[in-house]
Parts: structure tokens; sequence; C-alpha cells
């Protein structure tokens, strides 16, 4: 029981990022195609976003990464 929890842990852990970063990204492409986010705004925060997981993504391949 204790692996499974630690298993489910684990996976919970590696997913709540990119779910949340969807989230994000999809209200975003909401209200900027519904008119109530402005384009310079979309794209932005869209290049924020993507740069951080840019950035996440190289940290993660670096040896001795812990992530």
């Amino acid at each position: 029981m204790k692996e499974t929890l630690e298993i489910f842990g684990e996976f919970m852990k590696k997913a709540t990022r990119p779910f949340v970063t969807n989230i994000v990204v999809a209200g975003l492409t909401y209200g900027f195609l519904a008119g109530t986010v402005s384009s310079e705004a979309y794209v932005g925060i869209a290049g924020l976003v993507i740069g951080f997981w840019f950035q996440k993504r190289e940290e993660e391949k670096k040896p001795g990464s812990n992530e």
C-alpha cells in the first residue's frame, strides 16, 4: 500500500505543473478569442509560459537534477 501511495504521489507531483499550465493557456486562448484579452497581453504571457517551460526542460536535462 505504501508503494502505491508513493507512486501516486510521484505521478501527482509530475502531472501538476503541465496540468496547471494547460489550464492557464486554455483560459488565455479563450479570453483572446472572446476578445477579453488583448493581443499584446496574450503574446506576452504566452512567451513567458513557453520560455519558462523550455527553461525547466533544460534544467531537468542537466546531470544531477533531482526533479
